[in-house]
């Protein structure tokens, strides 16, 4: 069965999408976010721009009486996604996407940590969607901060999982070894 390996993944997707569909979809986000409007859209959204005119701000005016931007480790300005929907999309679908992929991310990251781990594709698919599910069903997914540090601990957990146990580095690298 061909499609064996990907139903996981995919069921992990399909369901982020559903219950976040009100973000990537319509316009979900009203003043009943006020984080998300007054600080991480305005930010973003500057930073999107300046970026898609060839240009990292080092300083953002439209906040308080302007403030660092680039210096600030909260600013985004090395997040991917962000540079990525910001550079190409509206500001508020760009904002609903970053919002959407957060617990993609986190779940895709689990499925692969348990599957590098040696568990079977169902109980990897069902650790995958307690994480994703739990970010995307919960007021987490609106605190982006502590979405995006789920979604991007699970991504080095599954990359680096196979780093000790690798034959081609010195053993001198490996304290645990």
């Amino acid at each position: 069965m061909r499609t064996a390996p990907f139903a996981g993944p995919v069921l992990i997707v399909l369901l982020v999408l559903i219950m976040t569909r009100g973000f990537w979809l319509g316009g979900r986000l009203s003043s009943e976010h006020p984080d998300l409007l007054s600080f991480w859209l305005p930010r973003w959204c500057a930073l999107g721009t300046s970026v898609a005119h060839a240009h990292v701000p080092t300083w953002l005016p439209n906040q308080f009486a302007g403030v660092p931007f680039a210096s600030d480790p909260q600013s985004g300005w090395l997040s991917v996604p962000v540079l990525l929907f910001f550079g190409v999309a509206s500001c508020s679908r760009a904002l609903g996407l970053v919002i959407t992929l957060n617990p993609i991310l986190a779940g895709l990251g689990m499925y692969l940590f348990f599957r590098k781990e040696g568990t079977g594709r169902p109980a990897a698919t069902v650790g995958g969607l307690v994480m994703a599910m739990t970010i995307a069903g919960s007021f987490v997914i609106l605190s982006l901060p502590f979405a995006e540090t789920l979604a991007w601990i699970s991504a080095p957990c599954a990359a680096g999982l196979r780093a000790p146990t690798s034959s081609s580095a010195p053993p001198r690298f490996w304290i645990l070894q």
